[in-house]
């Protein structure tokens, strides 16, 4: 479904580098502070003459609740979109359930989340897009588009934008697919914030990672930190997560999420491989 993020995108998406680019490595100071306040994924991820264009990126945000800025155009004809948004529970379904809803498909993806100066959290994500497969509509996401999506999540994304994320997100349609594969969810411990990286691998499908982010929200957890990539239709989706207030997540409660995602992801499928092959 995605190809290799390389020099095109301004990303190595299938591998990190072996070591963080050096902070020395940027010139002016609003981006050297920007990297320095994201975490050292994010610096193994992208380069520093990526880190520049996200930071000027970032301050663009000014005092905007959500700022989205396409910072690649892809040969393929999709889009590399940052999303800046003060952080907050819902965010991930409330962009997932847009992209759905105007029938534009996730390629990859990176999120992240860095602390502010007043106390505040800040989530930095980015999004590899292009059009659903086998939609009408097939031409480039162009910047019209990105701009009344822009409109439509500034619009949402507010004191009361949990709520309207879920009903955004209950409304959609939840295509069904005879699944190439098995899924597994699992988690392991996260030495980095004390969380638990819960991973999901399963075939892609639409509406897949509405599914998984929508039970993320619902368990009440945060998302700290998240990676998405599809390859050959094999999805491995990667969520960093920790209590509301920071701490770690208690064994049972990563017990029941691993089941709740297990069980949502399953359900949009038709059947498992298992049963199928009985026939």
């Amino acid at each position: 479904m995605t190809p290799a993020m390389g020099a095109d995108s301004g990303a190595s998406f299938y591998g990190q580098a072996e070591a963080p680019f050096a902070l020395a490595a940027l010139n002016d100071s609003p981006a050297r502070e920007f990297a320095e306040s994201m975490p050292e994924r994010y610096r193994r991820v992208f380069d520093a003459a990526a880190a520049s264009e996200h930071a000027a990126i970032v301050a663009r945000r000014g005092g905007e609740a959500i700022h989205i800025e396409a910072w690649r155009e892809l040969p393929d004809g999709g889009v590399c979109l940052c999303v800046v948004a003060r952080d907050g529970p819902g965010l991930l379904a409330l962009l997932s359930a847009s992209f759905i809803a105007r029938e534009i498909d996730v390629v990859a993806a990176h999120a992240f989340c860095r602390a502010l100066s007043d106390g505040s959290t800040e989530a930095v994500d980015f999004f590899w897009l292009r059009r659903a497969p086998g939609v009408e509509r097939q031409e480039p996401l162009a910047a019209d588009e990105v701009g009344e999506l822009a409109s439509q999540l500034a619009a949402q994304w507010g004191p009361r934008a949990d709520g309207e994320a879920m009903a955004l997100a209950a409304n959609l349609p939840r295509p069904r697919m005879a699944p190439t594969m098995r899924t597994h969810v699992s988690f392991s411990d996260s030495p980095d914030d004390g969380g638990f990286v819960l991973t999901v691998q399963t075939h892609d499908r639409p509406g897949l990672l509405l599914a998984i982010t929508r039970t993320l929200f619902e368990s009440g957890l945060r998302i700290s930190r998240s990676e998405v990539r599809t390859r050959s239709g094999v999805v491995c989706d990667r969520f960093h997560l920790l209590e509301q207030d920071g701490s770690a997540v208690p064994e049972d409660t990563r017990r029941r999420v691993q089941a709740d995602v297990h069980a949502s992801v399953t359900s949009l499928a038709t059947e498992e491989p298992s049963s199928r092959a009985k026939r």
